[in-house]
């Protein structure tokens, strides 16, 4: 198995119940992600990203 270095990563998290926002949020953490950022819906998450856009692309690397 390989090592990954996740600390430059931005990861973006959707999902309407908090619970499961928050395992996800922590073990992210715990493999050195280096940004989480969370949303509680769809609407939410596109809104983020919206906002966020810019001249590079997207501001996060990967969506779950």
């Amino acid at each position: 198995m390989g090592v990954y270095n996740l600390e430059r990563l931005t990861f973006l998290l959707v999902d309407d119940n908090r619970f499961v926002l928050k395992i996800l949020q922590d073990v992210l953490k715990t493999l050195g992600a280096g940004q989480v950022i969370t949303a509680e819906n769809g609407v939410e998450a596109i809104e983020f990203l919206s906002a966020h856009h810019g001249p590079y692309g997207c501001p996060v690397d990967m969506i779950i």
